[in-house]
């Protein structure tokens, strides 16, 4: 792991998310999207890449397309059951156009 890059990719996707949820607090969907592409490309398949994804397009007006990244997040299986809720609540906020 650590003589591939592969820890360092991780690392890398690690501060990608954290730029990412915090441009979105800052009302930059579309900023936070790009850290979630970055995120997604260092460390693929992670749940908290959709996660965060599909935050962004609920906050760029795409239920439907949040709502599937919901789907991907939860198949990710989430680590944490309060994340599990989360992601669930904003699925269920995603699919009624919310």
């Amino acid at each position: 792991i650590l003589s591939d890059g592969e820890y360092q990719r991780y690392q890398t996707a690690q501060r990608e998310l954290v730029e990412g949820w915090r441009a979105l607090r800052n009302s930059q969907a579309r900023t936070a999207l790009e850290y979630e592409q970055q995120a997604e490309t260092n460390n693929p398949g992670f749940y908290r890449n959709d996660w965060l994804r599909a935050e962004c397009l609920l906050a760029l007006g795409k239920p439907e397309e949040a709502a599937q990244a919901c789907r991907a997040a939860l198949a990710g299986q989430p680590a944490l059951g309060i994340e599990r809720h989360r992601i669930e609540a904003l699925k269920q906020k995603a699919e009624s156009g919310k």
